[in-house]
């Protein structure tokens, strides 16, 4: 159950249905979508996105802000970074291969 910090309604994400593709033993690039974060998280969001992708500060907001956003195509090992660090934080990236 995800609340909006914004309206306070609650709703409720379906992760059963399509499982996102997984970046392990990908060798191409792959395009990786920021799908949501808890909104209390925002500034390590912003940091992870920074650490993958090289952005600097404003473009990493920006890209944060305007979720679900295309984080850009990235190399496997970053993908599965960003990845692992969203996921800590309770948000949700998905992946398609290029």
């Amino acid at each position: 159950m995800i609340r909006c910090t914004y309206c306070r309604s609650t709703f409720q994400l379906d992760t059963s249905s399509a499982a996102a593709p997984s970046v392990a033993g990908s060798t191409g690039r792959v395009r990786a979508v920021l799908e949501s974060f808890p909104g209390n998280r925002k500034i390590h969001a912003i940091k992870a996105v920074r650490e993958a992708t090289g952005m600097g500060l404003k473009e990493s907001k920006e890209l944060v802000e305007s979720v679900p956003a295309v984080v850009g195509d990235l190399s496997p090992a970053k993908a599965e970074r960003l990845e692992k660090d969203i996921a800590e934080l309770g948000g949700l990236v998905k992946f398609t291969q290029l």
